[in-house]
């Protein structure tokens, strides 16, 4: 009997315990939800800034005008095919490019481009440079200091001192030839010659003072429409006279490092012997040398000494 009893009160019990904390559990699920809405309506509200008088207003776009019909007899632009852009025929470049201009406008500018590649040419050739250039490289080779001075330092010393010496017949050359030519009061081939012709007296100054007449004749004996024999050298053309100048330069400078070479050579062999002598076999005797051939030419200053020769050794034409 209390079995059966207590069997009902304890499922009263569970429902009275049921029905309780079902409407407790519904109504804080409830609260969490509309705290977390109120929470989503604040932070959007925040995001988004109301327009106010002062802050910039968008301007809605222009809507485009209506399209008007055609009128008869008239084509629409949008409609009408655009213009092609094609590259010219190569065949009618040449035709735009010389348009308008004869073949004696454009030969002083190829003349002008031709010239321009012979300057090392004509500098070689009617200057000073290639005495200057071979005799400051024997100097160099004798010293024995293998790059010392630079190439580009040697160059440099030679154009310099080639400018000072050629200085004056190109003023004179200027003066007699081009001025004129540029007044007007000359024509091309007349300017020419008279600006050529203290360079031509020069270069046969310095033949003449080297003693390298039979070096011209060579060339003239050869020369396939020149004369001859020449009473003058303003009579020997051009083409002979500039490698009979060449030639004569290059032979006065071997001439003048064999002058220079010698003292060199003389204190290498002293040197040698010296170091031979005390049995020091496994010393080169450059090693020596050097130092020693560097405090002769230093102590004799000899820079000075060999440009002062280079320039006291050109006849004044």
């Amino acid at each position: 009997m209390t079995i059966q009893a207590s069997a009902p009160v304890a499922s009263w019990l569970v429902l009275l315990v049921v029905a309780v904390t079902v409407p407790v559990g519904a109504s804080r699920a409830e609260d969490s939800l509309s705290e977390a809405a109120a929470n989503q309506a604040a932070a959007i509200a925040t995001a988004v800034v109301p327009l106010t008088p002062e802050s910039p207003t968008v301007a809605a776009a222009p809507e485009p005008p209506p399209l008007q019909p055609a009128a008869p007899g008239q084509t629409d632009p949008a409609a009408a095919p655009l213009p092609s852009v094609g590259l010219p025929i190569p065949a009618a470049l040449p035709a735009a490019l010389f348009e308008g201009r004869t073949l004696a406008s454009l030969l002083p500018s190829a003349l002008l481009f031709g010239a321009a590649t012979l300057a090392p040419a004509v500098l070689l050739m009617t200057t000073c440079f290639v005495r200057m250039s071979v005799v400051l490289g024997l100097v160099r080779q004798g010293l024995g200091a293998a790059g010392v001075p630079g190439n580009q330092i040697v160059a440099s010393l030679a154009i310099f001192l080639s400018a000072l010496v050629m200085w004056p017949v190109w003023t004179k050359a200027w003066n007699e030839g081009v001025a004129p030519y540029q007044a007007g009061t000359l024509d091309a081939a007349v300017a020419f010659e008279r600006g050529a012709l203290p360079i031509r007296r020069w270069m046969a100054a310095q033949i003449e003072q080297a003693g390298n007449r039979d070096t011209m004749l060579l060339f003239l004996e050869r020369h396939p429409a020149g004369p001859r024999q020449a009473a003058t050298y303003d009579d020997v053309p051009l083409e002979a006279l500039l490698p009979a100048f060449l030639v004569s330069e290059l032979e006065t400078a071997f001439a003048i490092g064999f002058r220079l070479l010698l003292p060199f050579l003389v204190l290498d062999i002293l040197v040698a012997v010296l170091v031979s002598a005390t049995g020091l076999v496994m010393l080169p005797p450059t090693v020596v040398s050097l130092p020693l051939k560097l405090l002769v030419f230093v102590a004799a200053d000899g820079w000075t000494l060999v440009v002062r020769g280079l320039l006291d050794g050109f006849a004044i034409g």
